[in-house]
């Protein structure tokens, strides 16, 4: 009797048994140490359940999937080495942050980012995809509803010259343009590094703001955005502030009070969402394989496999006989592929993919209420327009 060929496959502390036909293998690279990496864990947990579906579904044409994890223990040099490693072995894809963004792009292999919202700075960036809400997607989807449902036509900006300010302010004021709003000042302040030694109060700003506009864009850090609202309550400045996923810090009520509630600002939606069966089944398996309840935001990680299990599949599909017989896939037709994914069916939502790489994600609004922050409504872009989900 001849004996079936089995290849052990160990990826952080995970065993597959495959058989003998030759694996599809995804890239997994994050900080899975400590408590700064249990998302990344968590995360990578959510990989292995798509991967395990698919599996007993007999992979693609007996071909099996692996998962190859690497733990960066926040690393960096640790992550780009494991990518050096994937791009050595052909693998088809990896998930990880947007520091291996430049290496993904060169080596063509797709890159999908689930854990992080900054942006990816190439001049290309067509391998480059995310199942996350970027920083980028945010302020352009909030621009829109500042303008369309707040009808907030005119505006100022008072914004800190970080990398997150910077970003938002960008896309935000491009969005808001692009529908019709009018930005009446920018101002730009710097960030307070030591709120013990910087007394600074942005009233020279906030000076040059009056008069100008009623409503005041902060997209800042705590510390900056509690001194700009004492500093307009001083100045009786009769003014509405908005901003973004940074004033979602509790710490803008130490010093500001009350006088921080009232404000509207955009961030990732809050779980408020009934149940689908969908994700009573992921949930399900994740709770028996590993004895734990996964977040509401592994959502994320576990979609964003099964996507890229459904391109790959569609890509092999299409290949040639010489292709599939060495599993040696075209990587543009797999990143088109990937990019021409419309109306998926999500654990939650369908998703489609937009021209740059993201997944269609939908936004939160949110409004500080009772030293507090209350979920308002929940929106997504459709065709370029508002739709709202919640």
């Amino acid at each position: 009797m001849k004996r079936l060929n089995l290849i052990l496959i160990v990826a952080f502390g995970i065993s597959i048994l495959v058989g003998c036909s030759k694996p599809i293998v995804i890239g997994y690279i994050d900080n899975m140490t400590g408590f700064s990496g249990r998302k990344g864990k968590e995360f990578m947990m959510a990989a292995q359940i798509a991967i395990e579906e698919k599996n007993k579904l007999g992979g693609i044409k007996g071909h099996k999937f692996v998962l190859k994890a690497v733990d960066t223990e926040g690393n960096l040099n640790k992550a780009l080495s494991a990518m050096d490693n994937f791009i050595a072995q052909k693998v088809f894809a990896v998930i990880g942050g947007p520091e291996l963004a430049e290496k993904a792009q060169n080596a063509k292999i797709p890159l999908m980012i689930v854990n992080s919202r900054d942006k990816v700075n190439l001049p290309s960036r067509d391998y480059i995809f995310r199942n996350v809400l970027s920083y980028e997607h945010e302020a352009k989807v909030f621009a829109k509803y500042v303008y369309n449902v707040m009808n907030i036509k005119k505006l100022a900006i008072l914004a800190v010259t970080n990398s997150y300010g910077l970003q938002i302010v960008e896309n935000f004021k491009n969005s808001y343009i692009e529908e019709g709003g009018v930005i009446a000042i920018e101002k730009y302040i710097h960030h307070i590094e030591d709120p013990y030694s910087d007394e600074s109060d942005f009233k020279e700003e906030l000076n040059a703001i009056k008069g100008k506009a009623d409503v005041i864009f902060i997209p800042n850090p705590a510390i900056e955005n509690q001194r700009i609202l004492i500093s307009a309550d001083e100045l009786n400045m009769k003014v509405k502030f908005i901003s973004t996923s940074s004033y979602a810090d509790p710490d803008v009520f130490t010093e500001a009070r009350n006088l921080a509630n009232g404000v509207y600002f955009s961030n990732i939606p809050e779980d408020l969402t009934e149940s689908t069966p969908a994700r009573e089944k992921y949930e399900k398996a994740f709770e028996a394989k590993f004895k734990l309840t996964p977040s509401f935001e592994s959502i994320n990680s576990y979609d964003a496999v099964r996507l890229l299990i459904a391109a790959i599949e569609k890509t092999y599909e299409e290949a040639s006989p010489e292709e599939k017989a060495s599993l040696k896939l075209n990587p543009e037709k797999l990143k088109e592929n990937i990019l021409n994914t419309k109306d998926f069916e999500g654990t939650m939502l369908k998703l489609s993919v937009l021209p740059n790489g993201e997944v269609n994600k939908e936004v939160g609004i949110f409004k500080s209420e009772f030293m507090g922050f209350v979920q308002q409504a929940v929106y997504i872009l459709q065709d370029g327009k508002l739709v709202q989900v919640k």
